[in-house]
């Protein structure tokens, strides 16, 4: 017999209709996927190390990534302009 149950407080938690008696074996198979680590857990160690980068970095992005930069008579977006730690002269490219 094969059933799908789920762990609640580290306790296995059989269905109800499941009578099974005291002492009864049984095999426990784990998915690989249950015993992979979330990607928090997987990047822990960067959470937090950028923390010197532009304010407006989310919603200039592409701006930054491609170091697209205003023209004189234009504003960024948000915050200020700023690539890499270096400022631009409108219509200059990196």
């Amino acid at each position: 017999m094969t059933c799908t149950v789920k762990i609640a407080n580290g306790i296995i938690r059989l269905p109800s209709e499941l009578n099974l008696p005291d002492g009864a074996e049984v095999q426990l198979t784990v998915p690989d996927t249950a015993l992979e680590s979330s990607f928090a857990e997987r990047y822990a160690n960067y959470i937090g190390v950028a923390n010197d980068l532009p304010a407006d970095l989310a919603a200039n992005l592409d701006d930054y990534v491609h170091a697209i930069l205003p023209q004189a008579d234009s504003q960024p977006r948000r915050g200020k302009l700023i690539c890499g730690g270096y400022h631009f002269a409108p219509g200059q490219r990196r």
